[in-house]
């Protein structure tokens, strides 16, 4: 499994230690770690895209933009992105637990504390970090499910629609669906499985995705389908904001 993290801090020695302790980390673990610095705000936010960083790791205390600044910027462009602090204080707790940080690491920190920080962050985002591979002669790649729209089988093929493309795997139904094995996707038609996080509406016997597209609903299956979805509203609606 591969993760991306970014570290902004304003002390090049701190950023190194940082990362040596964080691809330690990944080399016990079996991870492909891909990391990313950044000393400053403004140079992380000019670079910022959307699922970009699976984790984003913030110093409190630096010039101009704090880490405190970045976290409440990135919290309203991303509300699931994790945050953690890395800093010499705690006196920023209330403000941290209004940004939805994830962890602190307090400096000078051990590579124990990093692995605690890191099983944890593994324990909370899990779900959103499982991805299926995409592989061919010329490519190897993962894609995150949560990305994925939907999945529609066209001769024998998986075709996964992201909002950036649509990508072709020789798999057939079954082997994707066991391949995914997530509550998220819905079996809503013989050659359709649709991610309920993308679903913007239920239209007659179509979902109404958030890119637009129609995903259909076989009549075999209507009844199961639209239980299943009022089931995950429900759920939805104890979720923390």
């Amino acid at each position: 499994m591969s993760v991306t993290f970014m570290l902004c801090d304003d002390s090049r020695e701190d950023r190194d230690t940082l990362s040596r302790a964080l691809q330690d980390y990944a080399v016990r673990r079996g991870l492909e770690l891909r990391l990313e610095t950044a000393a400053g705000g403004g140079e992380l936010l000019r670079r910022w895209t959307p699922s970009r960083w699976d984790a984003v790791f913030l110093d409190i205390f630096m010039p101009g933009l704090s880490g405190m600044d970045i976290a409440r910027r990135l919290r309203a462009m991303d509300k699931n992105l994790c945050l953690i602090f890395v800093t010499a204080s705690r006196e920023h707790g209330l403000e941290s637990y209004d940004v939805r940080a994830t962890d602190y690491l307090l400096k000078p920190f051990s590579q124990e504390d990093v692995d605690n920080a890191l099983d944890y962050f593994w324990e909370t985002y899990e779900k959103d970090l499982r991805s299926v591979r995409v592989g061919a002669a010329w490519e190897d790649a993962e894609v995150r499910l949560r990305d994925i729209i939907y999945i529609e089988i066209q001769n024998h093929r998986a075709v996964l629609h992201t909002r950036e493309q649509a990508l072709t795997v020789w798999r057939g139904l079954n082997e994707i669906k066991a391949e995914i094995d997530d509550d998220r996707f819905v079996y809503c038609h013989r050659s359709y499985l649709a991610n309920l996080e993308h679903v913007k509406a239920l239209e007659k016997r179509d979902f109404r995705m958030d890119s637009g597209d129609l995903v259909p609903i076989s009549r075999q299956k209507a009844q199961s389908v639209q239980r299943r979805y009022r089931e995950w509203l429900i759920e939805r609606m104890f979720l923390p904001d």
